[in-house]
């Protein structure tokens, strides 16, 4: 009986069938009919409509097209990562920056007998004005870059 009801199955696209009727008989057997059998409680089984080659078309272009928008979304989110740890990275540099010039107008600041190496490694004691010049250039890069 599964077989029968598998092969009408198969060729019921190719059938013009105004309906199809579903009736379990006394010894609890399944039967099915193009016609309602009266004396029986048949009922009509429900097939789905049937999709023409166009709507199914229209429907794998609009799968496609969500594949591309999906795609596209993840294209852009790794992206958009890729920027924000770009950025972050840029962001500690910065602030590293800004640390060793904040020490470094410190140390320049209060500390006496501040020199720098030459290319023969001799220490090089600045005057004060020259401190004063550094001073104003660490402090004026920390005030426009740092705050």
């Amino acid at each position: 009986m599964t077989r029968l009801l598998l092969i009408f199955l198969m060729f019921w696209n190719s059938v013009a069938v105004s309906g199809i009727y579903k009736w379990i008989d006394a010894d609890g057997k399944v039967h099915y009919s193009d016609k309602k059998i009266p004396q029986t409680n048949a009922n009509e089984v429900k097939l789905a409509p049937s999709v023409s080659d166009e709507e199914i078309a229209h429907s794998q272009q609009k799968l496609n097209d969500l594949k591309q928008q999906l795609e596209k979304s993840k294209k852009e989110s790794v992206q958009k990562q890729e920027k924000e740890k770009a950025e972050a990275i840029n962001f500690a540099k910065q602030k590293k920056k800004c640390l060793d010039v904040s020490n470094e107008v410190e140390h320049i600041k209060y500390s006496r007998g501040v020199y720098y190496k030459d290319a023969n490694n001799n220490k090089i004691f600045i005057d004060e004005q020259k401190r004063q010049e550094v001073t104003g250039r660490y402090q004026k890069y920390y005030n426009e870059n740092c705050r």
